[in-house]
């Protein structure tokens, strides 16, 4: 016979049920379970009828010769609404702890910046209520009761109700308490927040913590306000070789690379008005390196007329290797510097080598024949173990990677031809 309800008088649709599935109170049908099996067993069993196991209910095993101790031990286990809740945090404490304490650090710290924070603390405490909400609504509505079984335990239905589990009791708690002294902390962000409006000592310490955080801004503010007047005092310098000096370079391509290491636009373009030559492999080299966008800005601040063309210390080839973006714009850059004459013609030159080495597919490397040491005369085996000869091998020249290495060689030789010709050096095109 279905088990009944004592609470609201519901009459459990599976006899199995220990829950009311209208109000969430334990049925008052004495069933136990097992708790080695799991196995529902009628209220006078003293022994599992699945698996043989004494029965034992809130703690208090059955007895062979007591019939009534089971029964008696189900009536005694809790039955309240907030019982899962008790035996979560008992179960959990670790957990526990850790949780509440991160909710009363992250509202105390919001509460204490509420004055400085706009609406980050509105959208989040607004996320906390509608958790709060979603998880009270799977409490009265069946079919996200079902889904938020699904999702938790794999299952759409449970012999507990989703309410009663002492995981949803604690989250909404939590999330109900911090949405509440949440809302209430944004109420009062004129104030201070609810822990500055409330408390002398905290309202004092916080105003002492945001006028220090607002002076460093203002400190801040001037020191880079000093470096901008600075920097304009030294561009307008009538002696660019002094205002080099100041800034701590040396008239020379170590001082040159040394601003573009430091990405002193500034320093460059004193460099450039006083049209130093660039002697040293590094400059360029240096510049290659340098991260976007600080590689374009710096070489825009470089003149043309302080490379040579025909000088492979001055205009050194950037590197062909790495991203493709990075490759290109080093190659306009270098266009415009350098021209793109120097470098298509190096350029070219790799690609027919490359070109003759993918028709050729295979190169014999001679030697002696070592397939068959045995043949070799001992001055040959000799001369091979001291190593002054080698065996005959073959390497393969149609791999992957060259015939990659071809492709990139023309598509940079072919950006390079359709540069325009107010992006490339004159004296070089």
């Amino acid at each position: 016979m279905p088990a009944g309800c004592s609470y609201c008088g519901t009459v459990a649709v599976d006899a199995t049920d220990l829950f009311c599935a209208h109000c969430g109170h334990s049925i008052q049908a004495s069933r136990i379970p097992c708790s080695g099996c799991s196995t529902l067993n009628d209220a006078d069993s003293q022994y599992c009828k699945h698996c043989g196991a004494a029965l034992s209910a809130g703690g208090v095993s059955a007895k062979r010769n007591s019939p009534a101790t089971a029964p008696a031990a189900q009536a005694s286990a809790p039955t309240h609404a907030f019982s899962g809740l008790y035996r979560f945090v008992r179960d959990h404490v670790v957990i526990v702890n850790g949780l509440v304490g991160f909710a009363i650090t992250s509202v105390s710290l919001l509460d204490f910046l509420s004055p400085r924070l706009s609406i980050l603390p509105a959208v989040i405490y607004t996320g906390t209520a509608l958790l709060a909400v979603v998880l009270l609504a799977s409490a009265l509505i069946p079919p996200l009761d079902r889904w938020m079984n699904q999702l938790l335990h794999g299952t759409p239905s449970s012999q507990q109700p989703t309410w009663r589990r002492g995981t949803w009791q604690f989250a909404v708690l939590l999330l109900t308490l911090v949405s509440a002294f949440g809302f209430e902390s944004v109420a009062k962000a004129q104030q201070g927040g609810v822990l500055a409006s409330r408390f002398p000592a905290i309202k004092q310490f916080q105003q002492q913590f945001l006028q220090l955080h607002q002076d460093l801004g203002k400190v801040q503010a001037g020191v880079d306000q000093a470096n901008a007047k600075m920097d304009r005092l030294l561009a307008a310098d009538d002696d660019p070789h002094r205002a080099i000096r100041a800034r701590g370079y040396d008239a020379s391509d170590d001082g040159l690379m040394q601003a573009i290491r430091n990405h002193d636009l500034t320093g460059v373009a004193l460099f450039t008005r006083i049209g130093m030559p660039v002697n040293q492999v590094g400059v360029l080299l240096v510049l290659w390196m340098q991260p976007e966008p600080w590689r374009s800005r710096l070489a825009r601040q470089l003149a043309p007329g302080m490379f040579d063309p025909g000088n492979a210390q001055s205009c050194a080839g950037p590197f062909l290797t790495g991203p493709e973006s990075d490759v290109e714009d080093n190659l306009r850059i270098y266009a415009r510097l350098c021209g793109r004459r120097p470098i298509m013609a190096q350029m070219q030159a790799s690609l027919d080598r490359l070109d003759q080495l993918l028709a050729q597919k295979v190169i014999v490397h001679p030697g002696w024949d070592c397939k068959h040491y045995s043949k070799l005369t001992d001055q040959q085996a000799q001369m091979l173990n001291l190593g002054l000869g080698h065996c005959r091998y073959e390497t393969r020249t149609d791999t992957p990677e060259n015939i990659a290495l071809a492709r990139r060689l023309k598509d940079f030789l072919a950006l390079l031809r359709g540069l325009p010709q107010d992006q490339v050096r004159q004296q070089g095109a």
